[in-house]
């Protein structure tokens, strides 16, 4: 079987009432120990890696090790990067294989009901919440990297 879908996973979770496990796997033994497992109980599953672990493994390590693990498994297997802390780190993950990662929209809902609200009662909205609000992530993210990165770098060379 092919990787599924994080999204098929649990939109079939909620339909039928379970819950989906999603597990760090940091290298190829807890990979096979969390498909194995999940083969043996029938469970869906999400095995998730992290920047630190993309640090010493690339994506297109993970994902092909991965690939190759669910190739003969029957049950529904997805590989998600969890905390991604780049935009360019998930497309690499996105490139390599893994599956689709869904931009999570309720969290720019939220924030947005969060900021109408505070406004409209008089109260102090959170930058990050502001950001958030507008879907400007991405754009924190590559200005932090780029010009803030470099900004700090000046400041203590100078000290």
């Amino acid at each position: 079987m092919a990787l599924s879908s994080t999204k098929d996973l649990l939109l079939d979770a909620q339909k039928n009432g379970y819950a989906v496990c999603a597990f760090n796997a940091e290298n190829m033994e807890m990979c096979m120990a969390i498909i194995k497992t999940a083969e043996r109980l029938s469970a869906p599953v999400i095995i998730q890696t992290t920047p630190s672990t993309l640090g010493y493994a690339e994506p297109e390590i993970f994902a092909a090790m991965v690939k190759a693990m669910v190739r003969e498994c029957k049950t529904p297997v997805a590989l998600h990067l969890d905390h991604g802390n780049s935009y360019e780190l998930a497309l690499r993950c996105a490139d390599a294989g893994y599956t689709p990662m869904p931009y999570f929209w309720c969290r720019i809902i939220i924030d947005s009901i969060c900021t109408i609200l505070t406004l409209v009662f008089g109260g102090l909205v959170g930058l990050g919440t502001l950001a958030c609000s507008l879907g400007l992530g991405p754009f924190i993210s590559f200005f932090s990297r780029t010009v803030a990165s470099r900004l700090c770098g000046m400041r203590q060379e100078k000290q």
